[in-house]
């Protein structure tokens, strides 16, 4: 028997293939709706797919089961209470398939959904009565049980379902033997429940002795714990859920209509006329220059999640990418019922090199900056957009609740006239957030690079500040300082990429590294910055072609460390290099910890804007590149340090 599974990280789903060698013939369960994988191995192992098979409607993707029928031919199988438009054949409680040396037996396991079922496997070869696994789909998980409170907008009752999931697990799955594999449709990061482990499968014997479900208790007392502190539901599984029960356009159909190249006047047409505009780089790539009033959701997170969170499905998308990752996006949109796409901007950010008056981009800040800026009058207002249930775990002082899920009807809690520092956990939603909020005309929005994670790292360690704290937005994380190297050595130069551009810095080392690495040092900084585009030297706004935000933030005072001065502050990082000194760090724990944790002294840049204790020199962007918006050059005299190679 060949027996297969597939995990795709994004969505923590698993889907499955059973294949017999002695007939050819293969089953496919739960497939997700790219099924070119699937189609490959069957190739590979000159494998006939004749069965399709749905554990049940699921709400956190849209299955690829009208996928594999269109391109195989194959029936598709689903529990007996399932109600779908298209034709189906019906699977009921010990129903069998046999093919070859392969048995299939269904469980019918209602309480996740009403049509759940689970497939308990044999391969005839090994065992005639013992079963080789068990496909619980999202009755059973590793750790947890299925969630039954999803199907509340349909009118189904959680504690009805509750009742019905207690029954499946104690008078089936668990009536198998002890020994028998288990293996879920969702693993850690799913929504589908609230306690799934990150391990892939698991024994029965294991999950009864590890799994808070299946601990020994009343059936009532089941009910409370299962429809008690389950995660909110995204407001798309609802829509996910009924497209899993409809016919629907296939992939390789939305791939033909959407894969659409643009120019940026067809763009500017479509957004006037109500298209999102979808941004899917990464953040550090989006704050370093993009679309105005573009969202920014980047393809290396859990972009489909997002995706559906975010966007209105019933609005057309046109897609902002790096060259070639087209396909990719309108793939994994799909994932999540997102289908309205109207095609991409052709060369990605490069065809906007011309038209420079249309890009924004977003101040970010490093947590050093963010510790000084908080210690000021003017101290920018923290808004935390993680969720609701880790905000009460550990928060910074002070911060602001707003989960990004509710960020768009809540707008009006958030003040105008102040600067609102967002963050998250590492700085994925967060950037999500700040361009939602310039989406929606907020000009006085800072990003923390590295999120609620960087910030604890600095507090907890700050001699060893990870390069999300220090560094990030730029370049690679510093190397490793050899700190058993002694003596004096000779000055160096070395390059650190900034958001901004090349940051040159040189002097002479004698003990530690500059502040940009290590908080403890002691270091003279000139700075200068040129703003190739976006806010120029004298503070002009930008309202031409559709672009109706304002982009002079820095240079009238909006944000707390800027100058009168002849330029603006750089465009990437806010406040230039991380700054530090001794002062108290806030922090905020929903336990009994402390308050407020102090750090070791420490000495701090200079902050003026252009510090003329060195020599400076500006660098300008290279021609033709539109994402360089911004670049600083700058020298740092070192005071004492041990060398730090270039990094490029």
């Amino acid at each position: 028997m060949i027996f297969k599974q597939y995990y795709l990280q994004s969505l923590s789903h698993a889907s499955y293939l059973i294949g017999d060698e002695d007939s050819h013939i293969a089953a496919i369960v739960d497939p997700q709706r790219d099924v070119d994988h699937y189609l490959t191995d069957l190739d590979s192992h000159h494998l006939t797919l004749k069965y399709i098979f749905l554990t049940h409607f699921h709400a956190d993707f849209v299955a690829g089961h009208l996928e594999l029928r269109q391109r195989t031919g194959a029936d598709i199988y689903l529990g007996a209470h399932a109600k779908p438009n298209y034709v189906f054949l019906p699977m009921r409680h010990n129903d069998e398939l046999e093919f070859g040396s392969t048995r299939l037996k269904i469980l019918e396991t209602p309480g996740h959904t009403p049509e759940g079922i689970s497939i308990v496997v044999y391969d005839l070869k090994e065992d005639l009565e013992r079963p080789t696994a068990i496909l619980t789909g999202d009755t059973l998980f590793v750790g947890d049980v299925g969630r039954p409170d999803l199907l509340a907008s349909f009118g189904v009752d959680s504690h009805t379902l509750a009742g019905q999931l207690y029954d499946s697990l104690h008078h089936h799955i668990l009536a198998q033997p002890p020994q028998t594999k288990i293996f879920p449709a969702h693993g850690a990061g799913s929504l589908c429940g609230k306690h799934l482990s990150d391990r892939l499968s698991s024994t029965l014997e294991n999950e009864q002795l590890s799994n808070y479900a299946l601990k020994p208790m009343s059936k009532q007392t089941f009910i409370d714990i299962v429809t008690t502190d389950q995660l909110e539901a995204p407001a798309y599984f609802s829509h996910v859920a009924f497209l899993n029960r409809r016919e629907h356009p296939v992939l390789e159909q939305i791939l033909i209509e959407s894969y659409k190249p643009l120019t940026v006047d067809q763009v500017l047409h479509e957004k006037s006329a109500g298209a999102q505009i979808l941004d899917v780089r990464s953040p550090k790539e989006f704050g370093m220059g993009h679309l105005c009033g573009s969202l920014n959701i980047g393809l290396s997170g859990k972009f489909e999640r997002w995706a559906g969170e975010i966007l209105d499905r019933e609005k057309p998308i046109i897609l902002i990418s790096d060259p070639g990752q087209e396909r990719e996006a309108i793939t994994r949109l799909a994932r999540v019922g997102l289908d309205q796409i109207k095609g991409f901007l052709n060369h990605g950010m490069h065809a906007l090199a011309s038209t420079p008056e249309l890009i924004r981009h977003t101040n970010r800040m490093t947590v050093t900056h963010l510790e000084e800026h908080l210690m000021r009058a003017d101290r920018p207002h923290l808004l935390d957009v993680r969720g609701t249930h880790e905000w009460e775990t550990r928060h910074i002082d002070d911060s602001r609740n707003i989960p990004l899920q509710h960020l768009s009807t809540r707008l009006s809690e958030i003040p105008q006239d102040h600067t609102i520092a967002v963050y998250c956990s590492n700085g994925y939603r967060s950037s999500i957030a700040a361009s939602l909020l310039e989406h929606h005309d907020f000009d006085n929005i800072v990003d923390l690079v590295g999120g609620f994670e960087a910030w604890e790292e600095a507090i907890v360690n700050p001699s060893l500040q990870s390069a999300a704290a220090l560094q990030e937005p730029g370049g690679r994380a510093p190397r490793k300082h050899d700190e058993t190297r002694p003596g004096k050595h000779e000055s160096q130069t070395y390059d650190y990429l900034d958001s901004c551009g090349w940051i040159t810095t040189g002097g002479r080392s004698r003990s530690k590294p500059p502040s940009l690495l290590s908080p403890q040092s002691r270091t003279s900084t000139s700075l200068f910055f040129h703003s190739a585009t976006g806010v120029s030297g004298d503070g002009h706004e930008c309202r031409s072609r559709g672009c109706g935000s304002r982009r002079a933030g820095v240079a009238k005072g909006r944000f707390p460390n800027s100058q009168k001065s002849s330029f603006a502050p750089p465009s990437g990082v806010w406040g230039g290099f991380p700054t530090s000194r001794s002062r108290r760090h806030r922090i905020s724990h929903s336990v009994n910890g402390p308050k407020r944790i102090r750090r070791p002294d420490t000495h701090r840049l200079p902050r003026a804007w252009g510090d003329s204790r060195t020599r400076t020199r500006k660098r300008f962007p290279p021609s033709g590149d539109p994402c360089a918006l911004s670049h600083t050059h700058c020298q740092i005299s070192l005071d004492a340090a041990q060398q730090h190679p270039a990094s490029h």
